[in-house]
C-alpha cells in the first residue's frame, strides 16, 4: 500500500544545462567547432578569450545552430519505436564555429544557450552577438574549459590531440571500428 505521493518533480535547469562538450578541427587551422547538447531548443553560444602574458584579452562571443532528430528519422525498428526502452529523444545538438583564432594559442571558453520570447514563438530574435538588454532569458553556462589551437602550418612544433569517434555501433561492431581507427593512426 502506498503511504503517500508527490506531484511531478522538476529539476532546476535540467533541460538547459550544456552537456557532452566536444571540440573539432575544420580544414581551416584558425577555426574550431564547439559541439554540445541540451534538452531544450535555443540559440547556442560560446564565450571565449585568450590569455597573453597572464592577462585576459577581450572576451569574444560566437553563436551557432541547433538540430535534433526524432524516431521517424531513424532507419528501422527498434530505433523508430517510441515504446519504453526503444527510441530516446537525444535533446538538441548545438554547434558553434569559432573563427579567426590565433595559432598555437590557449583559449578559455564556456558554452551556453540563450533564447528570447520571440524565438520561442518562431519569430527571429535580435542579433545574438548583442546579449545586452532585457530581450533575453538567462543563460545557463557550462563550466569553463580550455583548448590550444594548432601550430602554424609547416611548423616543426609538436602538437598532440585525440581522435575519437562513436558511431553507436553494436558491441560486435566496436572492435572492428577500433581496429580500423588504430590502423589509420599507424598509417598517418
Amino acid at each position: 500500500e502506498i503511504g503517500g505521493s508527490t506531484g511531478p518533480i522538476e529539476l532546476l535547469n535540467a533541460n538547459n544545462v550544456p552537456t557532452a562538450l566536444h571540440l573539432a578541427f575544420t580544414n581551416d587551422p584558425t577555426e574550431i567547432v564547439v559541439s554540445f547538447t541540451t534538452g531544450d531548443e535555443a540559440t547556442p553560444i560560446v564565450e571565449y578569450y585568450e590569455k597573453e602574458d597572464g592577462k585576459t584579452r577581450e572576451t569574444l562571443l560566437a553563436a551557432g545552430l541547433s538540430t535534433t532528430y526524432l524516431n521517424d528519422d531513424m532507419c528501422q525498428e527498434p530505433a523508430t519505436s517510441i515504446e519504453p526502452g526503444k527510441f530516446i529523444f537525444p535533446g538538441y545538438l548545438h554547434e558553434v564555429k569559432l573563427q579567426q583564432l590565433k595559432p598555437d594559442t590557449e583559449y578559455t571558453y564556456r558554452v551556453g544557450t540563450r533564447w528570447t520570447p520571440k524565438e520561442i514563438l518562431g519569430v527571429p530574435g535580435p542579433d545574438v552577438t548583442d546579449l545586452s538588454g532585457d530581450d533575453y532569458e538567462e543563460i545557463v553556462w557550462s563550466d569553463s574549459k580550455t583548448f590550444r589551437t594548432s601550430p602554424v602550418i609547416g611548423s616543426n612544433e609538436p602538437f598532440r590531440y585525440i581522435v575519437y569517434g562513436d558511431q553507436g555501433s553494436p558491441s560486435d561492431g566496436w572492435a572492428l571500428g577500433a581496429n580500423i581507427t588504430s590502423k589509420m593512426v599507424e598509417r598517418e
